[in-house]
């Protein structure tokens, strides 16, 4: 088969799997919006933001002896002002020295409560040091990366408004979740990818290997997930969306396996672009290389890299699940029951599933981008941001550069 019949065939695939995304993407967007109004429990009206403008210890509190309370935590009587002028009485117990006067928060009101109890601080407010926050990251990112900053910045924007407006509202009507995130973090990919790296054959090479390497993803996911019997009841905050869901029985297992989709869409992107771009690079310093060599080259590269992006998923998980870990520490229990807990065996399986996927994706994205690409598909600053790989030299050496390319 010629690169040029692969270009079509390429060119079909990409084109059609846009159509069908953005056909998903209306259908989900027009159908689900009444139905999460009539699903959710109406829970964010009972919620509001208040400023404390008193905070007491209340006295003779000990709790030295409760084994459920953190040391140091005192009993405080607060005085809130809400946004509205209303001033509402709190008692609660601070753990960490939170509530001070000046601080703004979040209370919640709980009309069945008794008296003193009614309004309770829920969460502090941080969407003024958030925002700061961002905005530092978005000034980091331009400075250092110019227009194309610029370009990973509406990508980075247009994920958080899949996942916030597409895919957990889909999810929260009933939707199926792994199906809903599948074909979401594949949208994500069709939009991020060229508006981040351009559209050039390299970009469709990578595109194509994430659809495939996510595919795969998918498939060891459930086939792992039910292989555990891992339920998706481990997780308490899981647990909790279901007191705030009428209508339906919520998948929590399926939502544990679209939060591993999702999770693993991220590395796959970088792993491709540079598998693509490796190649891309290899066949214009080496043109005349046979394309059994180029994938070979471009295999011990993608080896270098995904050396460190095996590890980089699995430390993700492990930071996101460090309370889990400590368990260990504790005595009693042998680490093989920790380990087949599901608390901690569904971080197992989230790792290891996203893990053979991203194996996966480096040769399958080789070995297609060896096919589609030529010489005049390079893609100099994606994969060694100025540096030149021993891979590429040897090949160089071997089968000459861009001077000696024939027709």
């Amino acid at each position: 088969m010629t690169i040029q019949s692969l270009r079509t065939a390429s060119k079909i695939f990409l084109i059609a799997g846009a159509i069908f995304l953005l056909a998903f993407l209306v259908w989900v967007k027009a159908t689900t919006g009444s139905v999460v109004q009539e699903n959710v429990v109406a829970a964010e009206s009972a919620y509001h933001h208040a400023v404390i403008e008193s905070a007491t210890v209340v006295e003779g509190k000990d709790f030295s002896d409760d084994p459920t309370v953190a040391v140091g935590t005192v009993e405080v009587q607060m005085t809130l002002r809400l946004d509205d002028g209303q001033v509402v009485s709190s008692r609660g117990l601070d753990e960490t020295g939170l509530y001070k006067a000046g601080r703004r928060v979040i209370v919640q009101y709980q009309p069945g409560a008794s008296a003193e109890f009614q309004w309770g601080v829920v969460d502090v407010e941080r969407s003024g040091r958030l925002l700061w926050l961002t905005a530092v990251f978005a000034l980091a990112v331009l400075a250092l990366m110019g227009r194309q900053g610029v370009a990973s910045l509406i990508g980075l924007a247009f994920s958080i408004a899949m996942i916030v407006w597409i895919i957990a509202p889909a999810m929260l009507s009933g939707q199926n979740p792994l199906l809903v995130a599948t074909l979401g973090a594949l949208a994500v990919m069709w939009v991020t990818l060229p508006m981040s790296h351009g559209f050039n054959w390299t970009t469709a090479a990578a595109m194509i290997g994430t659809a495939v390497a996510l595919a795969l993803t998918v498939l060891l996911t459930v086939v792992s997930v039910d292989g555990t019997f891992i339920t998706g009841l481990a997780n308490e905050d899981a647990r909790n969306l279901r007191y705030l869901i009428d209508g339906f029985q919520l998948d929590l297992r399926g939502i544990l396996m679209a939060g591993i989709v999702i999770g693993t869409l991220g590395v796959l992107d970088d792993v491709t672009v540079s598998q693509a771009s490796t190649v891309a690079q290899l066949r214009a310093a080496a043109p005349n290389a046979p394309r059994a060599k180029i994938v070979a080259g471009a295999l011990k590269v993608g080896r270098d890299h995904l050396a460190a992006s095996v590890n980089t998923l699995f430390l993700a998980y492990a930071g996101a699940s460090l309370p889990l870990l400590l368990l260990f520490a504790i005595g009693g229990v042998s680490l093989g029951e920790h380990l087949t807990s599901e608390t901690v065996a569904q971080e197992i399986v989230r790792a290891l599933a996203g893990s053979i996927g991203l194996v996966a994706a480096v040769p399958i994205t080789t070995i297609l981008a060896a096919m589609i690409l030529d010489e005049d598909s390079a893609v100099l600053h994606d994969h060694d941001h100025g540096e030149v790989h021993p891979e590429q030299e040897r090949l160089v050496e071997m089968y000459g550069d861009n001077s000696d390319k024939t027709t």
